[in-house]
């Protein structure tokens, strides 16, 4: 309900968590009127938000897709529907990275921003936000499949339903970045709280640091944090950036709580589920992290072999190390500031 001031005789609105009338967002009364009344307003602003996207991208009918296809013109055919939505099919020589990761995933499934890019959905309609945001990283010759797999199906073109196992647990070859924080439990044991507020805190930069590095973070529990790279370079860079940051911060602590993590990284083959990712190469990560002493980053021989020119570091060679269920032994080093 609304109300006026005694003194000015101005109408307002009550302040926030009022009760009945408060309002919505700064300077916005809440939506008024009846559910149908409402709800068209919301249809009205989502087609409005549909028509802009329509204005900055091109639309691609399904039998134009086919003639690409059949006149094997190269191009990446993206689909951004979700794990669950694959079940229905897919189409042939589809790419996969759903709308919730694509920021995260292209540079993998469509590494040439110059390429051209076919973006399909269920109906039509988050394609066409995707393909915006595409371009808005860069990549030139990208478009949105009008009616998506719907359209596609109602147009009678093949689809494979095969490749659903296929893509419900992919592989791809990353940098995999394991860390850990050395004597965990003795701060737990000394001071809860305290350690759980700390180790927010270098979650939240080492979040940071390897986002600003192009990764993402793809699990962290307790005391550890497991991270994906497309690029080995970046893993390394991330990682000495992040010991850096956390010794800064360590240095505001008293010496017996500083935390310390000990981090490893290792270039391999992972199986992805769900954007979860497993195997070997997550396997290595973590037994090359559990060389590296306090503060320090330890690499795999395959991630020496891809930096060993391309970065300002040196490297100490700390000799072959056997892995749990890995045949062959790892070669490891430890990462060394430049002098």
């Amino acid at each position: 309900m609304r109300t006026f001031s005694v003194k000015s005789g101005q109408e307002f609105w009550p302040p926030r968590n009022s009760g009945r009338g408060k309002r919505t967002h700064a300077g916005t009364p809440p939506l008024r009127g009846s559910p149908k009344r409402v709800e068209t307003t919301l249809a009205k602003n989502l087609q409005q938000l549909i028509a802009e996207a329509r204005a900055e991208v091109s639309e691609i009918q399904p039998y134009e897709v086919m003639d690409l296809t059949e006149r094997g013109e190269p191009f990446f055919l993206l689909d951004i529907r979700d794990k669950e939505e694959l079940e229905e099919g897919t189409l042939p020589g589809f790419v996969h990275a759903s709308r919730g990761t694509l920021e995260m995933r292209i540079a993998q499934q469509v590494p040439d921003p110059e390429a051209k890019v076919v973006l399909y959905c269920a109906g039509g309609v988050r394609s066409l936000f995707a393909a915006r945001r595409l371009q808005e990283m860069g990549y030139k010759d990208v478009y949105s499949m009008a009616g998506g797999f719907q359209g596609w199906m109602s147009s009678g073109f093949p689809f494979d339903a095969s490749q659903v196992v296929k893509a419900a647990f992919e592989r791809r070859l990353s940098a995999v970045f394991s860390a850990d924080v050395k004597g965990y439990s003795r701060l737990m044991s000394h001071d809860e709280e305290a350690t759980i507020r700390t180790l927010k805190a270098c979650r939240k930069v080492m979040t940071t640091i390897i986002e600003e590095h192009r990764g993402r973070v793809v699990d962290s529990p307790g005391d550890n944090m497991l991270a994906e790279f497309s690029s080995v370079v970046a893993a390394v860079e991330s990682a000495v950036e992040i010991q850096k940051e956390l010794k800064v911060q360590n240095a505001a602590l008293p010496s017996d709580r500083n935390m310390e993590f000990r981090i490893g990284i290792n270039l391999g083959d992972v199986v992805v589920d769900d954007e979860r990712i497993y195997g070997d190469g997550v396997n290595i990560a973590a037994r090359v992290e559990s060389l590296a002493e306090p503060g320090e980053v330890c690499i795999s021989g395959t991630s020496y072999d891809q930096v060993e020119n391309k970065l300002k570091l040196k490297f100490e060679f700390l000799g072959e190390h056997s892995v749990k269920n890995i045949a062959k032994p790892v070669r490891v080093f430890r990462v060394l500031e430049p002098q």
